[in-house]
C-alpha cells in the first residue's frame, strides 16, 4: 500500500508522461506535447489546403484497446489561411486575436452573460488523416528569410563556393540534429 505513494513521490505524473511519450509516442505526438508544455503555435496544413496555425489543446493518438475510432488534434486557432494551388505559398486570411479579445472584454454583442464565450468555444478538432503537414511556427521569423534570392545579375551577387557553402549547411543541419531534446 505505502509502494506506489512512495513511487508516485520520486516517479510523478510530469516524469511518467515525458517517459511514456518519449520511449513510445510517434513524432507528431512528440511535436504536439512539446508544443502544449511550451506553449509553442503550431501550424497544420489539410489536404483541402487550408492551414490553421494555433496552439495544441490535446494530441489524442487512440487505442484500439480503448476503442477509439479516429486520432485527432484539438486545436485553438491563432490564425488561419490557405495555400496558394500553384505556388503552395500560405497566404492567411483570418486573425482569432480581436475574437479573444472582445471575448474577454464581454464585448460579444447580442449575448447575454448566461451565453457567455470562452476561448474554449472556439477550439477545433482535426483528424490526423487530413493533416498533410504540420510544424513549430513561430511569429518572430519573418517570412522573407524563406524566400528565393531575387533574380539579380550573377556579377552582383557573390554566392559562396560550393564545397564550403555545402560543408558549412551540413555543419548547420547538424548541430540542429545534435541539439539535445527538450522534453
Amino acid at each position: 500500500m505505502v509502494l506506489p505513494w512512495l513511487l508516485n513521490v520520486f516517479y510523478g505524473p510530469v516524469r511518467a508522461s515525458n517517459f511514456i511519450i518519449n520511449n513510445y509516442a510517434g513524432e507528431l505526438e512528440k511535436m504536439m506535447y512539446r508544443a502544449m508544455g511550451e506553449f509553442l503555435l503550431v501550424s497544420i496544413t489539410l489536404k483541402s489546403r487550408k492551414v490553421y496555425v494555433g496552439w495544441p489543446v490535446r494530441a489524442l493518438i487512440p487505442n484500439p484497446r480503448r476503442g477509439d475510432i479516429r486520432p485527432h488534434i484539438r486545436l485553438l486557432p491563432a490564425i488561419s489561411g490557405y495555400r496558394h494551388e500553384e505556388t503552395q505559398e500560405l497566404v492567411f486570411t483570418t486573425d482569432y486575436s480581436l475574437v479573444y479579445q472582445r471575448i474577454e472584454e464581454e464585448a460579444v454583442p447580442g449575448l447575454s452573460p448566461e451565453e457567455r464565450l470562452s476561448a474554449d468555444d472556439l477550439e477545433m478538432v482535426i483528424p490526423v488523416d487530413e493533416i498533410v503537414s504540420t510544424n513549430l511556427f513561430s511569429t518572430n521569423i519573418d517570412q522573407e528569410w524563406f524566400e528565393m534570392p531575387s533574380d539579380e545579375p550573377a556579377d552582383r551577387r557573390s554566392p559562396p563556393s560550393g564545397l564550403i557553402h555545402t560543408l558549412l549547411t551540413l555543419l548547420i543541419v547538424w548541430r540542429i540534429a545534435r541539439r539535445p531534446n527538450r522534453d
